[in-house]
């Protein structure tokens, strides 16, 4: 299971601590630890209160009893979003760089049939699975086939799932067939993307006008 999300955290104790008196207060480190944003603080400090359970902050913060503190804390709050939010920002500023020169923004996983190349940021094509990718869109697009076809074929001839198991599911196979990766963009498509300031020009002219990318 996965790390509960704050929601799920202010159920639990609501329900099954703070309703029924089990708690008389919770004590958090910091203000700012309880919630990244001023929207999900308020709605925590309203149910604790409607619950009549006190929140307490041991690290910093003000006491939350009295209209300066309660002030206070909310401005913490405030301050911690817009750290998130700044946070948020600088990072993708640093993935629309990469993108611009050129250069691969990796995610948790590569797209099957590709492998990343953290040397140069690129993507690398693994031509054992890259056949799989060709003959999911040979069977579905020139055979019309359906996808549920597809999942039994590849099950049947034991190609490895992209965590290398033997069942395949068919939103996998779906997500496949609309990935952009798999798309072959022409050199002017590329020269708009220049023209929108989305991709820098000496990658274009490194490339050859004639071919796909």
């Amino acid at each position: 299971m996965g790390r509960p999300t704050l929601s799920q955290t202010m159920t639990y104790w609501r329900k099954l601590l703070a309703e029924s008196g089990a708690i008389d207060a919770v004590i958090v480190n910091k203000w700012n630890r309880l919630a990244r944003t001023l929207a999900k603080y308020e709605a925590f400090m309203l149910q604790m209160k409607l619950d009549g359970v006190d929140v307490v902050a041991v690290g910093s913060g003000q006491s939350n009893k009295t209209p300066a503190g309660r002030m206070a804390n909310r401005m913490m709050a405030v301050f911690s979003e817009y750290q998130r939010d700044d946070l948020i920002e600088t990072m993708q500023q640093g993935k629309r760089g990469l993108s611009r020169a050129g250069k691969v923004v990796p995610g948790r996983y590569a797209p099957y049939g590709f492998v990343y190349n953290a040397d140069d940021r690129s993507y690398r094509v693994d031509p054992e699975r890259m056949k799989a990718v060709r003959e999911l869109f040979r069977m579905v697009g020139e055979e019309d086939r359906a996808l549920w076809a597809v999942k039994r074929a590849f099950e049947r001839d034991k190609v490895p799932t992209t965590k290398g198991g033997r069942y395949w599911h068919v939103s996998t196979l779906r997500d496949m067939i609309l990935n952009d990766a798999y798309k072959p963009h022409s050199y002017q498509e590329l020269q708009g993307l220049v023209a929108e300031g989305l991709l820098d020009s000496d990658v274009l002219d490194r490339l050859d006008p004639d071919k796909l990318y």
